[in-house]
C-alpha cells in the first residue's frame, strides 16, 4: 500500500513537471506586460515572506523598467530537474535593453518628474541607438513545486544583501570614495540588471571620476613655511562648486600616519569655484608630522 502511494504522489509530480516550462513562460510574460499581480502570484511562497506585492509592484513600475521589459525576448534552452523532483533549473536566454549602456540619455531619463510618455517618446525618438544596445544573456531560473504547483524562486531574501550594499555605496560616495562606492553599486547591478538607484549612481560615479582623470590639472609641492602648495586647473566645460582632495602623511619608515580629505573649491574653502580653463593657486598649513605627503583629488561637484 505505501509503494502504491509513494508511486501515486511521484507520478503527480512528474506529471506536473511538464508545466514548469509553462509557468517560467508565464512568469516572463507577465513582466513583458507589467501584470504585477500575476507575477507575484507566481512566486514561492518564500519570495512572499521576503516581499509584499506593494514592494515587488513598486520595484517593477518604473517608467524605464517597463519600458525596457515590454521589449525583452527571451527563449528557454533547458531544464533540469533535481533528483526530489521538487525543485527544477531552467536555463533562458534574456536579450533586453542594457539600462548601463543608455549612459548618453540617463541625465534625462533619471529625472524625477518624468512621465511615462516622456520616458517612451526619448526612446523611441533614439531607437536607431537604443536598438543596438540589447544585453543577450543566459540566466538560471529555479522553481519549485509546492502546493501541488509550479513557483519562481527568486531569492528575494538577497534583497537584504541589495539593501546593505546600497548604504556601503552611500557611505563610501559621501566619503568620497569614489572606486569603493562603485564597486558597490556594481554588485547591486550585477544582482538587478533594472535597479534604477544603481545603475543611476554608477553613471553619476563615473561621470565625476572621468572628469578628475582628464579635465583636472592638479599639482602640489611643500613650501619652507611647511605649507602645501597646491594648483589646480578646470580644463572641462563644467563649473565646478566642490573639490575635494585626500591628503596621506607617511613617516620615515613609509608608514601611513594620518589620512585626511581637505575641501579646496567650495563655500568653506578660499576658492569658492573654479570655472572653465580657469587656474587657481592656494596654500594650506600642515602639520609637521610627517616624513613625505601624497595627495590626490578624490571628489567634485558640478
Amino acid at each position: 500500500m505505501q509503494k502504491i502511494i509513494h508511486l501515486l504522489f511521484l507520478s503527480i509530480i512528474l506529471f506536473s513537471c511538464k508545466n514548469y516550462n509553462n509557468t517560467l513562460k508565464e512568469y516572463l510574460q507577465s513582466v513583458k506586460n507589467s501584470d504585477f499581480k500575476k507575477g507575484y502570484d507566481l512566486l514561492s511562497s518564500y519570495d512572499k515572506s521576503y516581499i509584499s506585492y506593494e514592494e515587488y509592484a513598486k520595484n517593477q513600475s518604473s517608467f524605464v523598467v517597463k519600458y525596457i521589459t515590454k521589449r525583452m525576448k527571451y527563449k528557454i534552452l533547458s531544464s533540469t530537474l533535481s533528483e526530489t523532483k521538487n525543485t527544477v533549473t531552467i536555463e533562458a536566454e534574456i536579450s533586453q535593453i542594457n539600462l548601463v549602456k543608455l549612459y548618453d540619455l540617463l541625465p534625462q531619463l533619471l529625472k524625477t518628474n518624468i512621465s511615462e510618455k516622456e520616458v517612451n517618446f526619448l526612446l523611441d525618438k533614439n531607437w536607431h541607438i537604443v536598438k543596438y544596445l540589447y544585453n543577450h544573456s543566459k540566466t538560471n531560473y529555479k522553481l519549485i513545486y509546492e502546493n501541488n504547483n509550479w513557483y519562481i524562486f527568486l531569492d528575494f531574501a538577497r534583497k537584504q544583501t541589495i539593501d546593505s550594499l546600497l548604504k556601503d555605496g552611500e557611505y563610501f560616495y559621501k566619503n568620497y570614495n569614489y572606486q569603493k562606492s562603485l564597486e558597490a553599486y556594481q554588485k547591486i547591478a550585477n544582482y538587478d540588471t533594472n535597479n534604477i538607484e544603481a545603475v543611476n549612481n554608477i553613471f553619476k560615479i563615473e561621470e565625476k571620476l572621468s572628469y578628475i582623470k582628464d579635465f583636472i590639472i592638479f599639482s602640489y609641492k611643500i613650501n619652507q613655511n611647511n605649507q602645501l602648495n597646491i594648483k589646480i586647473k578646470n580644463r572641462g566645460t563644467l563649473l565646478l562648486k566642490n573639490i575635494m582632495i585626500n591628503i596621506s602623511f607617511f613617516d620615515k619608515n613609509n608608514d601611513l600616519i594620518q589620512n585626511q580629505n581637505q575641501q579646496i573649491v567650495g563655500n568653506n574653502s578660499q576658492i569658492t569655484e573654479l570655472g572653465y580653463k580657469e587656474e587657481k593657486e592656494l596654500e594650506i598649513q600642515i602639520p609637521p608630522i610627517y616624513n613625505k605627503i601624497e595627495c590626490e583629488v578624490v571628489g567634485v561637484e558640478f
